[in-house]
């Protein structure tokens, strides 16, 4: 599946298989939370969280905005939430360079 094919301006969820859409962006997704959070089962619940926000707020889009950058950064607050939760709780701040990259 290419990126171009989920990201048509037009184009309806109906019309994208959602196991598609999300065995195309979970590995990659999946490794940049890693980077964010630096642990995997923390970094698998927000890639599923992310791709449950993506699929309740479709029809809402931009319908302009590339589908992978929506869900990047949806993604990214998410693991902002968990980096500023565990330093509140534990004084811990381990934020990676790949949080603030733009990704």
């Amino acid at each position: 599946m290419s990126t171009d094919s989920v990201t048509n301006t037009g184009m309806d969820m109906a019309g994208v298989e959602i196991t598609d859409f999300y065995q195309h962006y979970r590995q990659p997704l999946l490794a940049y939370l890693m980077r964010i959070v630096q642990d995997r089962d923390t970094a698998e619940e927000l890639c599923q969280d992310s791709f449950v926000k993506v699929l309740q707020h479709w029809r809402k889009r931009n319908q302009q905005q590339d589908v992978r950058a929506w869900l990047y950064r949806i993604a990214k607050i998410a693991g902002a939430g968990v980096l500023a939760y565990r330093y509140r709780r534990h004084g811990i701040l381990s934020m990676s360079r790949a949080m603030w990259k733009g990704r």
